[in-house]
């Protein structure tokens, strides 16, 4: 049974999406998670990887198990052996032939910086940061060079 699933991280403690040896990974910790409900090593695919750092809202994986429980089991069940930092959203049995990487119809990214004279101690871990005053007209010209919908939202202190 193939199984896919959307993932929600905040990813400040971790070395990135893919599983490394020695280092702390998004990948290594659901997979570790799963092993606990299987006593089985499962392999996990994600749409993309992050890099170190890096958050996700909506990270879709895909595994396969022999395992059969219910979807909301699979949740409820890798969540109580996760981080307060991961949590598995949803999950649903898929085709066999569904790979969350090629699969994938499109991807949306958000890059957040905040822009005001002092730094935000909640919001630190979650957007950059700058004191400077910015140019909004140049930075609008500047997001016509990226593919896709763009917006550029500016909220002043």
């Amino acid at each position: 049974m193939r199984i896919a699933a959307s993932v929600e991280y905040a990813g400040q403690d971790f070395s990135g999406w893919q599983k490394q040896p020695i280092v702390r990974t998004i990948q290594g910790e659901i997979e570790k998670a799963i092993f606990s409900i299987t006593n089985e090593n499962i392999d996990t695919t994600a749409a993309g990887r992050t890099d170190a750092g890096v958050h996700a809202l909506g990270q879709i994986i895909h595994f396969d198990t022999n395992l059969r429980r219910p979807m909301n089991s699979w949740v409820k069940g890798i969540n109580s052996f996760l981080p307060n930092s991961i949590r598995i959203k949803w999950a649903h049995e898929v085709a066999a032939d569904f790979h969350a990487r090629f699969s994938a119809k499109g991807r949306e990214y958000q890059y957040l910086l905040l822009n005001q004279s002092i730094n935000s101690a909640l919001m630190n871990h979650y957007c950059g940061w700058t004191f400077y005053k910015l140019n909004l007209d140049l930075m609008k010209k500047s997001l016509l060079k990226f593919k896709g919908k763009l917006s550029l939202i500016h909220i002043s202190e």
